[in-house]
């Protein structure tokens, strides 16, 4: 405990951290909460995939994952508990309509199961613990149903202290299909304090739910790590666009598509690559589609899934003249941050956290629902003018410096969280 000036410990409730490659920006996180908390706690919901190396004074506790029964059982499980449940009873009390929506319906099972599970185990790790309950803070990276669990146990021990971040599709229930998130005012009522990563989202909660039951909240960004060197533009004539996302419907790589074909038409001469860093269902359409429809001016090519460091070395390694996301819903795309960690300038679509990292200084903002020929008028706008790229990429690394600087907004986070607990 020597770096340690903190006598609070940290429980984490994760989706898969600190095993496989999702939850990357925890794993930056950590480094900064592991010189500052007695003691971290890290609790899976699953252990796909390799682990992670941890600093000192973390520890992962397997026990939730280890509790679970197997399908069959715990359908069966969450059937009965549901059905006995007050609480439960009060949802559909509170949203009458989800019992003519499957969907909804099957979601409120899922999330009371989920919910009834980590009641369960938290109960048990309590009376387990060493640590005086005073002294210790849950945190769930995402806003997901772990939260109603610990909003159950909250109820026995008030002493209880409980923080969570809340991104997108934790978020926005305007993301949802159906647009429901279930047991939102028993979530928000465990809270000690919400930590939203965007503006947005901020304002999203203000609006959408009554100020009698919403937390104590504020924004608290995310970051990317300074990578240690600068993108280069290319210097050979070849216009260079990269990508960066799970190939799914709501990433509208297919509206790129074309407005890549008709910035490419409009300009014969103009040798143009696209790079796409990626995997996911629409990978066979998109590709095809690409390679099928692009004029002979453009090559495409299809990277697959990167990890980060992966992502991080192509821009080392590779020059790129403009980033884009035309997505039609986001939070603040790490995507995004990565590339203007390295001075890209890039382009975006004015959908949730989006303007908030990408404006016409640094790259261009589109409309929510550009046309592709918006897109490819907002490429030509890169493509056609070295003096304002260059300044676009000075700009670019400095949005990202001055808001998404990992090693400023992490001791940031920590030092916050100690505060409102001491």
């Amino acid at each position: 405990m020597s770096d340690n000036h903190s006598p609070l410990h940290l429980l984490i409730l994760t989706h898969a951290f600190p095993y496989g490659a999702a939850e990357q920006f925890l794993e930056t996180e950590i480094l900064y909460a592991a010189k500052q908390f007695a003691s971290i706690t890290v609790v899976p919901n699953q252990t796909d995939g390799q682990p992670r190396l941890l600093p000192d004074h973390v520890t992962v506790d397997l026990s939730f994952v280890q509790q679970r029964p197997r399908l069959v059982q715990r359908i069966l499980i969450a059937i009965t508990e549901a059905l006995t449940s007050r609480w439960f009873y009060q949802e559909l009390w509170d949203h009458p309509w989800i019992l003519h929506s499957p969907r909804a319906f099957r979601k409120l099972l899922i999330y009371h199961d989920k919910a009834h599970y980590v009641c369960q185990w938290l109960s048990g790790y309590l009376r387990r613990s060493t640590v005086e309950p005073n002294k210790l803070i849950l945190y769930t990276f995402w806003f997901v149903p772990q939260s109603i669990g610990i909003g159950l146990v909250k109820q026995k021990h008030p002493n209880l202290k409980y923080i969570s971040r809340a991104h997108r599709d934790d978020l926005y229930e305007t993301d949802s299909d159906p647009p429901y998130i279930p047991f939102r005012k028993l979530t928000f009522q465990a809270l000690n304090h919400l930590f939203v990563i965007s503006e947005h989202g901020y304002r999203y909660v203000q609006e959408t739910y009554d100020a009698a039951i919403r937390p104590p909240m504020e924004i608290a960004r995310i970051g990317i790590n300074d990578p240690g060197f600068d993108n280069q533009p290319s210097s050979d004539g070849v216009f260079r666009i990269v990508s960066c996302s799970f190939m799914i419907p709501v990433k509208r790589l297919e509206l790129f598509v074309q407005g890549l074909r008709i910035f490419a038409q409009n300009h014969p001469d103009r040798l143009v690559e696209w790079h796409h860093i990626g995997d996911g269902p629409l990978h066979d359409s998109i590709s095809q589609e690409a390679q099928t429809q692009m004029p002979s001016n453009v090559n495409c090519f299809f990277h697959g899934h990167l990890s980060n460091p992966d992502v991080m070395a192509f821009y080392r390694d590779h020059p790129v003249d403009v980033f884009i996301n035309v997505s039609l819903s986001e939070g603040i795309p790490a995507a995004i941050m990565e590339a203007q960690s390295t001075g890209i300038p890039c382009i975006a679509t004015d959908v949730g956290g989006n303007p908030e990292i990408v404006n016409n200084t640094n790259g261009v903002l589109l409309p929510a629902h550009p046309t592709p020929q918006e897109i490819a008028e907002a490429l030509l706008q890169l493509a056609s003018n070295q003096t304002s790229a260059a300044q676009k990429r000075a700009a670019s690394k400095h949005t990202w410096n001055n808001h998404y600087n990992a090693s400023r907004n992490y001791a940031a986070f920590v030092e916050r969280i100690i505060t409102l607990f001491s």
